[in-house]
């Protein structure tokens, strides 16, 4: 579930000396919920070992006389909830010169997830390059952070991973499963830096044939990216 308020305020038209500015800005509120379900206990199983002896009686992971699963994961039935608000704010200030407009600004956002505050500042250039509105040159260097991921916390909220093991005892009877690793819950992101990217453009609009092909070329690299870790076998 997903809701949204927003903002948005755009002055008239300033002119200093040659320049001319166009300000505007913005504020918004988002609010997010989401649920996660597991209605029972899901159970995986794994590292068959045979044996000629083996009764398995009413043990769905075992075949008399052939072979049992002496390993399995569990991961239990859950049913979770979270939710995120975010906060964002932005101001920019389009600026006219002759042939050439540059639009820088910036954006800042804060939410209840990560807990940081995040300001990406944007620029936008394009230059009308022979003055008749055919051919615009078009280029930007702006910042993106990447938006709350509500799936992190409810993977904090929900039961962790687990694995148990077991054998044959000295009679050729089969041990009673027993736990072996819990996969830790990852926890706590709101300790960690909100993902973002660094993106550069260029490109060219031009008119053609009764409509405008538009090319550009993009650069974008990743910052502080989450990645997973085995934490053990």
């Amino acid at each position: 579930h997903d809701s949204q308020a927003t903002t948005d305020l755009t002055l008239s038209p300033k002119r200093t000396g040659p320049l001319v500015h166009l300000l505007g800005s913005g504020f918004s509120i988002e609010h997010t919920q989401a649920k996660l379900e597991r209605p029972q206990t899901n159970i995986f199983y794994f590292r068959a070992k045979a044996s000629s002896t083996l009764v398995c009686g009413d043990d769905p992971a075992c075949v008399d006389r052939e072979k049992y699963f002496s390993s399995r994961s569990l991961s239990p039935a859950a049913a979770v909830g979270a939710s995120v608000n975010q906060y964002a704010a932005y101001g920019e200030d389009r600026i006219r010169l002759l042939r050439l407009e540059l639009r820088p600004g910036v954006r800042a956002t804060y939410d209840d997830l990560m807990e940081n505050f995040n300001v990406a500042p944007r620029l936008a250039a394009s230059y009308d390059l022979f003055g008749d509105g055919r051919t615009i040159l078009i280029g930007g260097l702006n910042r993106y952070y990447g938006h709350p991921l509500l799936t992190y916390k409810l993977a904090e909220a929900i039961q962790p991973l687990i694995r148990e093991t077991r054998t044959l005892d000295s009679n050729g009877q089969l041990t009673p499963w027993q736990v072996s690793f819990t996969a830790d819950a990852v926890a706590h992101f709101s300790r960690l830096k909100t993902p973002y990217s660094d993106e550069a453009t260029a490109g060219i609009n031009q008119a053609l044939a009764g409509g405008r092909l538009n090319i550009r070329y993009v650069h974008r690299y990743g910052h502080d990216e989450f990645a997973k870790t085995p934490l053990g076998n």
